[in-house]
């Protein structure tokens, strides 16, 4: 007796769904039949024209009943067609695209882009992608050379010439210093750095005012200094004494896994340190700040900015400019192009640099923004009238294509 109210329920469920597909299937049927009669319709008044033109405008009145009569079926049986459903995926497939296109526009931001950078920096860092002359001659008031694998002393008037080599990781130091006095003309001369494709290169203030230190990363390279007259040299780890050249003579300083550093002090009046248009790549504007306690069992690291003042150009948006404040923080994850002016100022490093660069950001590590152009930046200011014309047919295309298809359904 259970069984047979649980077979009745289920007809009961069921015959709501066969009722709409059977209604599915007869309007399908009745909306073919319409356009079987519509065709026909229209074959039968393409017949009775041709007929007419062929009998110079004679018209049969039994073919035009037949006519009126056939299109009074058509009509008679559209009125009975059931209105169909309107689909409405069309405008939402459109209004989806109009939507990613926008936010593509918007949101998304190009792979690279040209900048211009005229910074005021406390330290800067770049590589060098190809062999290339990185310093002019240098006459020195002083300096100091550290981080050096084999040393050269040519003979003074005191001593014979020597080398000097250590097997420490660190590498043995020395500062050179022409005697003052009015009697003899003495000088010290950095001659012109060539480095191979690769250097890294680090430049920063010294330990004491008016001085700069110059870091060189690289493989096996050879620097030379010319020296002429008393020339007070003072050795890691041993006291200072003076040497006197009488005629100009070169100390060779070889380098080996470690960086060697160069602290130098200029001479009131030194200009052009460094050639113009130097090619840099991996251009980085931070310094590591590195601190131990006593005992060396914890040290803590920070990137901190070397930016004192500056502005960024866009290039490839027309030269827009961002001004930069103190100490903000401005990241590459590539960058290529060339040193346009690079100057020692009394109280930090100008800069100008020119090139190609991914990825760049602002901000700390744990809310970096970026300051690569959108896709509608770079549209606008490269091609503004071509963006313009094109926005607007496409949203003109865009109504008239849902005019269309709202009048089609009504």
């Amino acid at each position: 007796m259970e069984a047979h109210p649980q077979r009745k329920s289920g007809s009961i469920t069921q015959k709501p769904i066969d009722c709409l597909l059977s209604i599915n299937v007869k309007s399908d049927k009745q909306y073919k039949k319409d356009e079987q009669l519509q065709k026909l319709l229209d074959q039968y008044i393409i017949n009775l024209s041709e007929e007419t033109i062929q009998s110079q405008g004679h018209v049969s009145e039994s073919k035009l009943a037949e006519l009126s009569r056939l299109e009074h079926l058509a009509h008679l049986n559209k009125s009975t067609l059931p209105p169909r459903a309107k689909k409405r995926w069309p405008v939402i497939t459109l209004l989806a695209v109009t939507l990613i296109i926008v936010s593509l526009l918007l949101f998304a931001r190009v792979s690279s882009t040209e900048i211009e950078l005229d910074l005021s920096l406390s330290e800067v860092s770049f590589r060098l992608p190809e062999e290339q002359v990185l310093t002019n001659e240098i006459r020195l008031s002083s300096l100091g050379v550290s981080g050096i694998q084999e040393m050269e002393l040519p003979r003074s008037a005191t001593k014979e010439a020597q080398i000097i080599q250590t097997l420490e990781n660190k590498g043995s130091a020395i500062r050179l210093t022409p005697v003052i006095n009015d009697q003899q003309n003495n000088s010290v001369t950095l001659a012109a750095i060539i480095l191979p494709a690769r250097s890294r290169i680090n430049i920063s203030p010294g330990e004491i005012p008016q001085q700069y230190r110059l870091s060189i990363r690289s493989e096996q390279m050879d620097l030379r200094a010319a020296v002429d007259g008393i020339i007070e040299m003072a050795q890691a780890g041993a006291p200072p004494e003076q040497a006197n050249f009488l005629s100009p003579k070169t100390i060779v300083f070889k380098s080996g896994s470690e960086e060697i550093n160069l602290d130098m002090n200029f001479l009131t009046g030194t200009k052009s340190i460094f050639p113009r248009q130097l090619l840099a790549d991996s251009l980085s504007l931070f310094n590591v700040d590195e601190h131990s306690n006593a005992d060396n069992t914890n040290t803590i690291i920070r990137h901190v900015s070397t930016v004192l003042s500056g502005t960024l150009y866009f290039e490839s948006l027309g030269g827009k400019e961002k001004q930069l404040r103190p100490a903000q923080e401005i990241r590459f994850e590539s960058s290529t192009g060339e040193i346009r002016t690079l100057d020692f100022k009394d109280d930090h490093i100008a800069l100008t640099f020119h090139g190609t660069v991914q990825g760049m950001t602002t901000g700390g590590d744990k809310n970096r923004v970026s300051l690569m152009p959108t896709y509608l930046e770079w549209l606008s200011a490269r091609h503004g009238l071509s963006l313009l014309w094109g926005t607007t047919l496409y949203f003109f295309g865009l109504l008239v294509s849902i005019a269309g298809w709202w009048r089609a359904k009504q």
